[in-house]
């Protein structure tokens, strides 16, 4: 018993020297992370979603005058969907364009300048051969100026008749709705000769071209997945395999490793996008995603040990 006891006693004086001696051989050296295994990391159960998809909404109150579009019909981009009644409007820009047109106050009052400066330099010659009085030349000069400060302010009206024109023009698409990007019709909210609010939702536009692939990682995984790395994605729905489709692959990359760690589940959330090949991969069906890993080496300087 005495020798078991003199044990515990040796091995309880020496543990703090232990401890001690690898704290400062550890302060000595960069602490580093290990990286994850190389290769692929594969998730199954992902989250598909369309990237381009809208409600297009009027940017006037207004009814509806005609719908460009039925249901199902695919339209290019800058397509006019849909326009509400725009006879006021169209009247505004037409008025204001007429105006913008008109420079002939410009034209006159860039005559009277030069026949007030032809007068005024004609007065200069006169007073050389004191042949008119001081004020006689002042009246002159004064005309002369007057012109040039009206020449000024009719160019500076002629700019605004132009604003103002391009201030209808741009009131005038208002009225109408067009297609933001190419892509299929899936809805017309409304039918000609209905009211519509500002910022009302008309159409629903869609194109699935390219899609976003969403997914959760672990958290040991999080330092060797990052943004940019190639991936792959298949369908992960085996009650299509009949079909073919499950076992064709699309490549695309990550484009976010998300910066928050889910509290309760400790997962991080990515996402990836791919181009999407004859519309295959659907929103609302899972997809199975490998990504290559990219190791990544973190380490830091611990401070320094405190000497003795």
């Amino acid at each position: 018993m005495s020798t078991r006891h003199s044990l515990f006693r040796s091995l309880t004086v020496l543990l703090p020297c232990l401890v001690a001696t690898a704290a400062a051989f550890a302060g000595e050296r960069p602490a580093a992370v290990e990286p994850s295994d190389t290769g692929t990391l594969t998730i199954g159960q992902c989250l598909i979603k369309v990237v381009d998809r809208a409600l297009l909404a009027a940017e006037r109150d207004g009814v509806v005058a005609e719908i460009a579009v039925r249901e199902g019909d695919t339209v290019p981009s800058e397509q006019l969907l849909l326009k509400l009644r725009d006879d006021a409007a169209r009247t505004r820009l037409e008025l204001a364009r007429a105006r913008a047109a008109n420079d002939v106050n410009v034209r006159y009052s860039r005559k009277l300048v030069d026949s007030a400066k032809a007068s005024y330099d004609a007065g200069v010659e006169l007073d050389q051969q004191h042949a008119i009085n001081s004020f006689q030349l002042r009246q002159r000069k004064l005309e002369f100026e007057r012109g040039i400060l009206a020449l000024e302010q009719s160019a500076f009206d002629l700019k605004l008749a132009r604003l103002e024109a391009a201030q209808a023009e741009s009131e005038l698409k208002g009225y109408h709705v067009a297609a933001p990007f190419g892509g299929t019709i899936l809805r017309v909210l409304k039918r000609r000769g209905e009211s519509v609010r500002n910022g009302e939702p008309v159409i629903e536009l869609v194109n699935s071209d390219r899609i976003h692939v969403e997914a959760y990682c672990e958290l040991h995984e999080l330092w060797s997945v990052r943004s940019g790395a190639p991936v792959e994605v298949q369908l992960d729905a085996p009650e299509l395999a009949r079909f073919g489709v499950t076992h064709q692959s699309f490549a695309g990359k990550l484009i976010l490793v998300d910066t928050i760690v889910q509290p309760v589940t400790g997962l991080v959330r990515i996402v990836a996008e791919v181009p999407n090949r004859d519309n295959i991969l659907r929103e609302g069906l899972k997809a199975r995603m490998t990504i290559d890993r990219t190791p990544v080496f973190v380490s830091e300087s611990a401070p320094d040990a405190p000497r003795s």
